[in-house]
């Protein structure tokens, strides 16, 4: 008798589940049941999607639902060296170097995330070397101011350094004069900028404007980081005055 609380023979989970229990899910009767999953059951539930971060970029994956597999949308970024946006455009390294510092892929890809490829194994960097009296592509000033020079040195005056704040001015200068870069910035170096073609100390820095910012990047860059307005609204006449006076340039 069902409700009698014996499965007793003739009764089943069907007919009686108070007795016999609830019925388990049948795989295929069109319906994911409680107990069925994509694993246990294809056919009622669909075919498991591809997992995020098994280091496979799978069909239904892409880098803005799993930047871990696929990188990280409109990156460019070598994970071997320092860069302003998140992750790099190698997802396996980039998912290893983020296991372990989250930093790398929510903020920024600095020069730790760089150093931690090798470090933790993620990878291997074939890159410059830092330390080789070369400021090559990939150093720059905050990475290997042994090769780049400090970042505080000014680049249209000696400043006792190897190298320049500016590494692109910096290749070019030591490409013709190593001196610059393996021993000091003297005025040698200095003179080189404009003889090598590698930069204009003043040009229109030298002028002032309504408008903001100059044509000489390194000129701009460095009155700029000591005077924002120059940047942010226009390039007056305190501008072109800090030109020569915080040693950016040399305005006559």
């Amino acid at each position: 008798m069902c409700g009698d609380g014996y499965c007793d023979a003739g009764e089943t989970c069907g007919s009686c589940s108070k007795d016999c229990g609830v019925c388990p899910p049948v795989c295929g009767n069109g319906w994911c049941d409680a107990g069925e999953d994509c694993g246990s059951c294809a056919a009622d539930c669909g075919s498991c999607g591809p997992v995020c971060g098994d280091g496979w970029c799978s069909i239904g994956e892409d880098c803005a639902d799993c930047p871990y597999d696929c990188g990280w949308c409109g990156s460019d970024q070598d994970p071997c060296f320092a860069g302003p946006e998140p992750g790099s455009y190698d997802p396996v390294v980039t998912a290893c170097v983020c296991d372990h510092d989250p930093y790398c892929c929510q903020n920024a890809w600095d020069a730790e995330c760089a150093a931690l490829v090798e470090t933790l194994g993620c990878g291997v960097c074939s890159g410059p070397s830092c330390g080789d009296g070369w400021c090559d592509a990939g150093e720059d000033c905050g990475w290997c101011p042994e090769d780049c020079g400090d970042c505080e040195g000014v680049c249209s005056e000696p400043n006792g350094t190897p190298g320049c704040w500016d590494p692109d001015l910096t290749d070019c200068v030591c490409a013709a004069d190593p001196y610059c870069c393996e021993t000091a910035w003297d005025d040698s170096c200095v003179a080189q900028i404009e003889a090598q073609g590698c930069g204009l100390l003043g040009g229109d820095c030298c002028e002032w404007a309504d408008v903001p910012g100059c044509s000489a990047p390194a000129v701009e860059a460095c009155v700029c980081d000591a005077d924002p307005y120059c940047c942010e609204v226009a390039w007056d006449e305190t501008c072109v005055d800090q030109v020569t006076t915080l040693g950016c340039g040399l305005c006559e």
